[in-house]
């Protein structure tokens, strides 16, 4: 399997992956945001859409990857390639209860004809109200419910001169 990261590879003028060309040889790609030091936002909704797009640009065609593409690549085919494809990555019988709740009332989402082709191309991470992890309510109308929000923040801000150290002391401090 193959992790594909279209908004950081893009940022570091990586390159565009022959994403169309792997999957027509059988490689199973799933989508990824890889690390915070290339991607930034780690916005897997930002990586949804340029999966779905880029390489249409790419290939002069608007069906090199198609919106039910994309989105397989950031559900079943990532738990797929962690080997995981059998527990999550799809809603059915016996397999982990892992969804969201997808806001479609705001005005980029009108009109809204179908619904992947709307998570897609349209919606984005401020739509998402609520997360379900192996069925546990872990947001709810956008709060965690079973984290402090500002307790993880000080805890990661009081963590980042050693990560920035790290950085300066390897050589992706110049690289990127």
């Amino acid at each position: 399997a193959v992790s594909h990261n279209p908004a950081s590879n893009l940022k570091i003028g990586a390159g565009v992956a022959p994403i169309p060309e792997l999957i027509a040889r059988g490689v199973r790609v799933a989508l990824g945001t890889d690390g915070a030091i290339s991607g930034n936002d780690l916005d897997m909704w930002k990586a949804l859409r340029y999966a779905a797009i880029i390489h249409n640009g790419r290939l002069e065609s608007p069906t090199a990857i198609l919106p039910r593409q994309a989105f397989a690549m950031a559900t079943l085919a990532g738990a797929d390639a962690l080997g995981l494809g059998g527990e999550l990555g799809s809603l059915e019988p016996g397999k982990a209860a892992d969804f969201i709740l997808v806001r479609t009332d705001g005005v980029h989402s009108a009109p809204l004809f179908d619904p992947c082709d709307h998570l897609v191309y349209a919606a984005a991470k401020s739509d998402v109200t609520d997360v379900f992890i192996g069925g546990d309510h872990i947001v709810k109308d956008g709060a965690l419910t079973k984290a402090d929000l500002q307790e993880i923040l000080v805890q990661v801000r009081g963590l980042q001169p050693k990560i920035a150290a790290a950085i300066a002391q390897s050589d992706l401090g110049t690289k990127y």
